[in-house]
């Protein structure tokens, strides 16, 4: 080795003042005894902090909904209903394929309808009447109270 780190070594090695070593050792003791201290009045404003919280949570006055005063209901009488099958004569049956059905075709019909006023219209004649809806097939559709519709 270099002589250099042969010095630095020979006074790492070396005894010390043993007051030095006194010193460094009651410091790094005192530091580890201050954070540990520190560490406990930590844990203990903590705690002290939760324990107020949950006495001031708990005495807070509780605002409950106000109650409404409900009358009771008046009572329902109750019935006693007996049943009993239905006899042959009353029974509705079906059968399938009875209706007859029914099919429309989806073509433009001509919607003629009339309003009630003499001077708005003219009479016309059957024959008139082919002519105008001559290409369409017309349909007369009655309605209650005996009105009738040309469709």
């Amino acid at each position: 080795m270099n002589s250099p780190t042969r010095e630095l070594l020979a006074d790492l090695l070396t005894d010390r003042d043993a007051s030095f070593d006194e010193r460094l050792i009651t410091g790094t003791l005192n530091a580890v005894r201050r954070r540990r201290r520190q560490r406990q009045a930590g844990r203990v404003t903590l705690a002290v902090a939760v324990i107020a919280l949950l006495v001031w949570w708990t005495q807070l006055p509780r605002s409950s909904a106000p109650t409404i005063a409900v009358a009771p209901s008046p009572k329902v009488p109750e019935y006693l209903v007996r049943t009993q099958p239905l006899t042959a004569d009353e029974r509705v049956g079906t059968q399938p394929a009875t209706l007859a059905v029914v099919v429309s075709r989806t073509d433009e019909s001509l919607l003629v309808k009339t309003v009630p006023s003499p001077d708005l219209y003219q009479l016309i004649t059957d024959e008139e009447l082919k002519q105008l809806l001559a290409g369409h097939d017309p349909v007369i559709i009655r309605q209650a109270g005996g009105r009738a519709l040309l469709r």
